[in-house]
Order: C-alpha cells, then sequence, then structure tokens
C-alpha cells in the first residue's frame, strides 16, 4: 500500500509536494528535509550515485532523481519494487510535465 510521495528540492530539501495516502502523521518539511539530507549523504559516499531503496521495519522508501528534484515513495513491504519504481516514473513524468 502506498502511504507517501515526497517531491523535494535536491540540495535544499525544500518539500514542494507531499500526498499522504495512509500511515503515521509527520511533518512533511521536517521528514523532507531528513530524507534529503540521506540522499546528499548517500551522493557522498557513494561512487556511483545516491541511494535508491530504504528498508524500516514496515515501510520502503523509494528514491528518484530527475532534474533537480528528488522523487520519494514511501510503501508498506508487500508492494513490490519494480511496480513502485513504475509508479515513481509516472509521478516524476508527470509532474515535469505539468510543472
Amino acid at each position: 500500500m502506498l502511504n507517501d510521495i515526497w517531491i523535494v528540492k535536491k540540495g535544499v530539501g525544500l518539500c514542494i509536494f507531499h500526498q499522504k495516502y495512509s500511515g503515521k502523521e509527520i511533518d512533511s518539511d521536517l521528514f523532507s528535509g531528513f530524507l534529503s539530507g540521506i540522499y546528499s549523504f548517500s551522493e557522498e559516499i557513494s561512487e556511483t550515485g545516491g541511494i535508491e531503496t530504504m528498508e524500516l521495519r514496515d515501510i520502503r522508501l523509494l528514491y528518484g532523481v530527475a532534474s533537480d528534484l528528488i522523487y520519494i515513495i514511501a510503501a508498506t513491504k508487500d508492494e513490490e519494487i519494480d511496480g513502485l519504481r513504475k509508479k515513481l516514473s509516472e509521478i516524476s513524468k508527470t509532474f515535469l510535465e505539468k510543472y
């Protein structure tokens, strides 16, 4: 089940879009800064790019980057990663077309 979608300005951590579908109530601005920080850190320590997924006990976070934006999906672990990647790609494509 899809829980949240964030679109974050890369490098500054500014949340420009957040959609909550279910799950816990969290401060989207604070959390998007945290997620952006993790992405920036992963770019610094990895030779081949930033983080792609992060797994918590019950939640999976998928990252995608297009232009200067980071797209992040939070979903339950019963969601297939390939399906989530397709959703992430569709979201980034649609967002870039509209805005």
